[in-house]
């Protein structure tokens, strides 16, 4: 196919390209997409100037996501990224893929996933949608840890497209956390909790969980107290290097996010994988310890008179049959554990 902005390997034979950027696609979760020249999650000034490694990875695009609606039964994709994440402890659909789902009796639903991965320039991949063709609500989730600079959604010639149905009215859930909350180590983006959630609730929200690297610094505090939230999630647990470190951030951080939001629940999370220090060698008693210190944020902040506040204890996440099947390495959870983060976490906003 001739006058298309990128080189493709794709049967492009009747279909039409548009930049997600471009009206009626609805683009949620990301920092001002329309204004930038790569998909982002924070201003760069946030980005480049809070530690090393949020550096890189406020330019994955986790909890990304583009609403349309369409009668197309193909939805291709053409993603144009400058990085492609791979690890060993997470498959390249939940590292770098995409998925897409279809609203069905009124909830979304998985429909499925894109998964051609082009280590030269990123993704593409075509997704022929089952049953007659007819208006659909679509939603694709885009990766949890790449970056994605361009993002062309293809679709038939003559077909409808339109804006997607909005979330529930309200502001977004704000998360703020560890690779955990990036969504490491999801099968796929749609399985990180934090997407689990908002499926389930028809809820908007915005990931900022940044691998390694959530640590509880005050350019982080007072850009998240900047944003329009209707509940913030702090789940850094995780990637405060010591239990000396997160007692001198945690309280601090919270209390910037509550002078500007004095009425928003904000719930404090403990590291989920707790009990795995019983059988992988871990230190139960430096968890404890932890655990503590955000009982204590917590803790203080009822004293003062705060009732919108809850704790939800980590050792409490993973219950049910075989709590040990529920990560990947004893740290990351894999789908199982993030469904039961998702349960408990969502019933507290």
């Amino acid at each position: 196919m001739t006058g298309l902005p990128f080189e493709t390997s794709l049967n492009t034979e009747n279909l039409f390209f548009k930049e997600a950027r471009e009206e009626p696609f609805d683009i949620y979760g990301l920092y001002k997409p329309r204004e930038t020249s790569y998909y982002c999650r924070l201003p760069e000034e946030v980005g480049l100037n809070t530690n090393d490694g949020v550096k890189t990875l406020f330019k994955n695009t986790a909890g990304g996501r583009i609403r349309f609606r369409t009668n197309s039964s193909r939805i291709a994709i053409h993603v144009e990224s400058d990085y492609i994440y791979s690890a060993r402890h997470i498959t390249d659909i939940g590292a770098s893929g995409i998925d897409v789902y279809c609203e069905i009796d009124g909830k979304y639903r998985f429909a499925g996933t894109y998964h051609n991965h082009k280590q030269d320039f990123g993704h593409e991949g075509l997704i022929t949608l089952a049953g007659p063709r007819q208006e659909r609500e679509i939603m694709i989730h885009m990766p949890n840890y790449s970056n994605v600079v361009n993002f062309y959604i293809g679709l038939e010639n003559g077909s409808t497209l339109d804006h997607g149905k909005k979330y529930l009215p309200g502001k977004p859930i704000v998360y703020y956390g560890s690779s955990i909350t990036q969504g490491g180590c999801a099968s796929r983006p749609g399985n990180a909790y934090t997407h689990i959630i908002s499926i389930n609730n028809n809820r908007d929200f915005i990931n900022l969980g940044f691998s390694g690297s959530g640590r509880g610094e005050e350019i982080m505090a007072n850009h998240i107290a900047s944003l329009e939230m209707s509940a913030f999630v702090m789940d850094y647990d995780w990637n405060a290097p010591t239990p000396e470190h997160l007692e001198a951030t945690h309280e601090k951080f919270f209390k910037i996010i509550r002078e500007k939001h004095p009425e928003i629940p904000v719930i404090f999370v403990t590291k989920p994988d707790y009990h795995t220090d019983e059988y992988r060698g871990g230190d139960s008693i430096v968890s404890a310890k932890r655990r503590d210190i955000i009982y204590r944020t917590y803790s203080n902040a009822l004293n003062s008179g705060d009732k919108n506040v809850k704790f939800i204890d980590g050792a409490c996440l993973f219950n049910g049959m075989n709590p040990d099947a529920c990560t990947v390495d004893g740290c990351h959870p894999n789908d199982l554990g993030f469904m039961r983060m998702a349960e408990v976490i969502g019933l507290s906003l």
